[in-house]
């Protein structure tokens, strides 16, 4: 059995991990970047071998490599920039959304609550009526027979 080192309340074995991966994830990304100038020199000395003029967006030297990975990954993290914005916009958009569907829910439901309560009311008020109209029709054919 392992024994666990604590630092903080947490094991120090999760923090030796987290360190591990983190160095993983940039030593791939150093990885891409050596393979994509590689690449590049060898365009550049197939082109200089065959005596043809590098094309403009190659870059000529390892400056300009260099400047050209950093414009590159300057995009990338514009790019992930905006997909973040875009992402916050779209999340912000949809909580406004489901405030604006437990609104309306909330007026559907008072609308259901308002004509259960208008048709108890006309129940109401129509057999009031039919009392009304049997005591009348009582009184008024009583009445006839009095006057007999």
């Amino acid at each position: 059995m392992d024994a666990v080192l604590m630092t903080a309340g947490f094991p120090v074995q999760i923090h030796l991990q987290e360190r591990i991966q983190t160095l993983i994830q940039t030593l791939y990304s150093l990885q891409a970047v050596v393979i994509i100038q590689d690449s590049l020199f060898e365009v550049q000395k197939l082109l200089l071998l065959d005596d043809e003029a590098p094309p403009p967006w190659l870059p000529t030297d390892c400056v300009d490599v260099k400047r050209a990975s950093e414009e590159w990954l300057k995009a990338v993290e514009e790019r992930e920039r905006e997909q973040e914005e875009e992402m916050e916009r779209l999340e912000t958009e949809w909580a406004e959304l489901e405030a604006e569907l437990q609104e309306f829910e909330g007026c559907v439901q008072t609308l259901r609550d308002e004509e259960l309560r208008v048709e108890r009311e006309r129940r109401r008020v129509e057999e009031e009526r039919e009392s009304l109209e049997r005591t009348l029709g009582l009184t008024h054919h009583h009445h006839n027979n009095n006057s007999r």
